[in-house]
């Protein structure tokens, strides 16, 4: 009986069927009868006593294990079926992240969606390898909303951009200018200017290369959607570009 289906290796399934048509055994007995060192025979059947497969018989003088009665066998089945609905599950609940991801970082065209940090993690690691500037309307409400994202992920991939080479432009409202005028926007590389209107929307958009990325910092969640169009982007980099000459700057390099 080929055990190894549930998730046995090999040696187990063949120590669980010794014991079957052998009966109780001890160690020394399976020692030789198998040919594995004595430790590897504890190991192995630990393991299968773990799993309930092999239980240990007290009635000899000498320590024996047997083999368990085989309808445990419709249990671990079971089991076994269940955990693999349940990674059935899992899966496919992340294909739709692993497809946006490979589009991603890929370069298909198309739509890439992220509901996660993880999601935006990717997309700012991604813009390190693009050979243009960085072009982003900023939104305050990181601040407000997203404190932890700002502090620990757009100040370091910044300074991830100043080193690697890759320019910055940044456009906000006046309500994130005293954030935006510290010294990790001061880096060689990274520019800010101020629009003098309202803060306009609660996010950010980030034009690089040919890739437009939305992201919406509402508390409680983080979306992500990145567009790969040359025609989009050349459409928002007009905007960008329009709007950065009206803009006041605030510092940067």
């Amino acid at each position: 009986m080929d055990l190894t289906l549930l998730g046995l290796t090999p040696k187990e399934s063949r120590f669980y069927n010794e014991l079957l048509q052998r009966g109780p055994s001890t160690v020394k007995e399976l020692e030789k009868l198998t040919g594995e060192q004595r430790t590897h025979c504890y190991v192995i059947l630990k393991s299968l006593e773990h799993r309930r497969l092999v239980v240990r018989d007290d009635f000899y003088a000498v320590l024996k294990f047997r083999a368990n009665d085989p309808q445990i066998i419709r249990k671990l089945l079971a089991d076994k079926q269940a955990e693999m609905q349940s990674v059935s599950k899992q899966l496919t609940k992340s294909l739709p992240k692993l497809s946006s991801l490979y589009r991603l970082t890929t370069e298909q065209r198309g739509v890439a969606y992220f509901n996660d940090i993880d999601g935006f993690r990717a997309v700012y690691q991604d813009m390190l390898a693009t050979k243009g500037p960085v072009r982003s309307f900023i939104s305050e409400t990181i601040v407000h909303d997203q404190p932890e994202l700002y502090e620990t992920l757009i100040k370091q991939y910044v300074a991830k951009r100043s080193r690697l080479g890759v320019a910055s432009q940044f456009i906000a409202c006046k309500a994130t200018q005293p954030y935006l005028s510290k010294a990790h926007f001061k880096q060689p590389g990274v520019e800010v200017r101020v629009l003098d209107d309202a803060d306009l929307f609660d996010g950010e958009i980030t034009l690089y290369g040919d890739k437009i990325a939305l992201t919406t910092y509402t508390e409680g969640a983080l979306h992500t959607i990145v567009i790969n169009n040359k025609a989009l982007a050349q459409t928002f980099g007009a905007i960008f570009q329009t709007s950065w000459e009206i803009a006041s700057p605030i510092g940067g390099s």
